[in-house]
C-alpha cells in the first residue's frame, strides 16, 4: 500500500500553515507594533507632550477651527479661528481656560460672509488661515519670542497670493 495514499492531506496543510505562522510571527508582531506607534504619534496627546509639534486641526460643527503646540519653555500656543477673527493665545495649562492669555487678534478677510458658507467651505478656509498663522508664528522657543513675532504682524490676515475659498 502506498504511504502517500494513507496520509490525511488536511493535517499536513494545517501543519504547514502552523509552521509558517510560527516563523512569520515575529514579523507580524513587529508590523502591528509599528502601525500602533505610527497611529500614536498622530494623537494630540503625543504632539502636546513634545515641543514644536502642531496638533491636527480640529473643526467645530458651527464653524471655527483650532490647533495647539507646546513651546520649549512648556507654554502652549492655541490658535483659534472664529467666524470673523483668528486669535492666538498662550497658556501654561491647557486644562484651565482662565489662564489663557490672548496674544494677537486678526481680522479675517471674508468676515461675516463666512456665516453663509457651507461647513466644508468654512473648514477649507480655516485650514488655509491656520496654515498662514502657523507659518507666521514659525517655531518660537518661548512665549516672549512668540509675542515678538506677533507684534510685527498686521492685524489683517491676508492669505498671501492665493485667493481665499470664498472669493
Amino acid at each position: 500500500m502506498n504511504i502517500l495514499a494513507t496520509i490525511n492531506w488536511g493535517f499536513v496543510g494545517l501543519l504547514v500553515i502552523a509552521i509558517g505562522l510560527l516563523v512569520a510571527s515575529p514579523f507580524i508582531v513587529a508590523f502591528f507594533r509599528a502601525t500602533r506607534s505610527i497611529a500614536y504619534t498622530s494623537t494630540d496627546e503625543f504632539r502636546l507632550r513634545n515641543t514644536n509639534m502642531w496638533t491636527e486641526a480640529h473643526h467645530t460643527k458651527d464653524g471655527g477651527s483650532h490647533q495647539m503646540m507646546r513651546l520649549n519653555d512648556g507654554v502652549f500656543v492655541f490658535v483659534s479661528i472664529g467666524v470673523t477673527t483668528a486669535k492666538v493665545f498662550v497658556t501654561p495649562d491647557i486644562t484651565d481656560a482662565s489662564r489663557y492669555k490672548e496674544m494677537k487678534e486678526f481680522t479675517l478677510p471674508n468676515g461675516l460672509l463666512r456665516l453663509d458658507w457651507s461647513q466644508e467651505k468654512r473648514h477649507a478656509e480655516d485650514l488655509k488661515i491656520l496654515e498662514r498663522v502657523r507659518r507666521t508664528i514659525a517655531w518660537p522657543n518661548s512665549a516672549d519670542e512668540l509675542a515678538h513675532s506677533l507684534v510685527a504682524m498686521d492685524s489683517n490676515l491676508p492669505l498671501d497670493d492665493e485667493k481665499s475659498v470664498g472669493q
